[in-house]
């Protein structure tokens, strides 16, 4: 069965030579004039780079609200780990009827300079014309504090995790208060080409190298290290490409930015920090009402413990 499935693959992934980037609804066809080659600039090299990426975990969770945590973490380099700064702060979302329309609210601990309040029903949280769950607006919130943080930096350069695509209402504000000098690296793109193939892949095989493929104004695909396999779509100025390459040599994760790297290991939030956060919570005699609301989500979680 295995053998007959690896045929099958490797029948159906026979690409032509020649072929067109989808993005964003439209076709961009291949054209070999758009790869530029990436050196080290000693000129970018003397600004600092700022590593932006959030983590999140939540605390308490049913189906009317949810309390979560996010941490979202700054990481300054310049050769070599500079700094690194941290927001922290407890969300709550909660279910509200407001003129006969079900709507997620927020509060924030401690107070952001930010709000969300967005309905159940809006696309940009839906799937399948559905409801949405009250923990999607969490990360709605965390990616609005990504770009609040973003903005606040005022010199050098910055790189967030992911792309500067506007997924939800009104990110377009917070898109636009950000500097030029900023750009965004996705670790994982499901760009497609005419034929089906993917972009990532049909790319790396045109080119040796370090090099950036440039899509159109805001988009390009960028290789940092020249012995890594992995291809990484880049928004924003493009001409920050040039100064990732001395932070990109990590054999932990080869030609991917270690900045991004240490930005998402020190925003991430254990097991073992959720743990204690629901203990101290739900321990609380003044929060014994909350528990008889976590009975209506925690089925898959006792059924969990019995294996």
């Amino acid at each position: 069965m295995l053998d007959e499935v690896g045929r099958a693959l490797r029948s159906s992934l026979i690409y032509p030579q020649d072929d067109s980037f989808i993005f964003n609804g439209s076709q961009y066809s291949y054209d070999p004039s758009h790869f530029s080659q990436l050196h080290l600039s000693s000129n970018m090299n003397d600004k600092d780079i700022t590593f932006i990426d959030g983590g999140q975990a939540h605390i308490i969770e049913a189906g009317n609200f949810c309390v979560s945590f996010i941490r979202i973490a700054a990481v300054t380099c310049k050769g070599k780990i500079k700094d690194h700064t941290l927001r922290e702060f407890f969300v709550i979302v909660r279910a509200t009827n407001q003129h006969n329309q079900l709507m997620f609210t927020t509060s924030f601990f401690p107070q952001q300079h930010f709000n969300v309040v967005i309905s159940s029903k809006d696309e940009s949280l839906t799937t399948s014309n559905k409801t949405a769950t009250i923990t999607s607006v969490v990360n709605m919130v965390r990616r609005f504090g990504e770009l609040q943080l973003a903005s606040s930096i005022t010199s050098g350069f910055v790189v967030l995790d992911g792309t500067l695509d506007a997924t939800y209402p009104k990110e377009e504000e917070y898109l636009a208060n950000l500097g030029e000098d900023v750009c965004a690296i996705a670790k994982s793109s499901s760009l497609f080409m005419k034929s089906g193939n993917n972009a990532n892949v049909f790319l790396m095989r045109k080119k040796q190298g370090t090099w950036q493929y440039t899509l159109n104004a805001q988009t390009s695909f960028v290789k940092l290290h020249s012995k890594s396999k992995h291809v990484f779509r880049m928004d924003g100025n493009s001409q920050l490409a040039h100064s990732l390459l001395d932070n990109s040599s990590d054999p932990v994760f080869l030609g991917y930015p270690y900045g991004l790297i240490l930005s998402d290991k020190i925003a991430r939030v254990s097991n073992h920090e959720k743990r204690q956060m629901q203990t101290t919570l739900l321990l609380d005699s003044r929060n014994k009402d909350i528990v008889e609301y976590l009975s209506t989500t925690n089925a898959h979680d006792i059924l969990d413990n019995l294996s």
